[in-house]
């Protein structure tokens, strides 16, 4: 059935969200000891979005605690960008110590997909 937050299936809010752009090809809500709390994956998805998101959650923190510590500014991970050669991987940070972790094909206009991404972060971000 999926969690239900603020009476919310996050799981239909994840699948509107992949839903909206062809290039976006799964994404997740997780904690950050790398617990998935909702995940939506396009059928065609070649990659499981579990294991992406639970793995990458607990370094891309501690690279942003690093971050922080080197630059002298407080913790603050908004967006963290990573590219492969056939996808770019997107960790937003929500509310409550969740992050949204969103696969994207990778396309001379993947910057499509992260613009509509970000423009439903603040819609993901109420329903926590």
């Amino acid at each position: 059935e999926g969690i239900k937050i603020a009476g919310v299936k996050m799981v239909e809010k994840l699948k509107k969200l992949t839903s909206e752009c062809e290039f976006i090809k799964a994404s997740a809500i997780v904690d950050e000891q790398g617990l998935v709390i909702s995940k939506y994956e396009k059928p065609e998805a070649k990659y499981d979005i579990e294991e992406i998101a639970s793995s990458l959650v607990n370094p891309v923190l501690r690279m942003s605690e690093i971050i922080s510590d080197i630059s002298n500014e407080a913790e603050n991970l908004d967006e963290i960008v990573m590219f492969t050669t056939n996808h770019v991987i997107v960790i937003n940070k929500l509310a409550y110590e969740t992050y949204l972790v969103t696969l994207i094909e990778k396309t001379p206009v993947y910057n499509r997909a992260r613009s509509k991404l970000r423009a439903k972060i603040h819609e993901i971000k109420s329903s926590l």
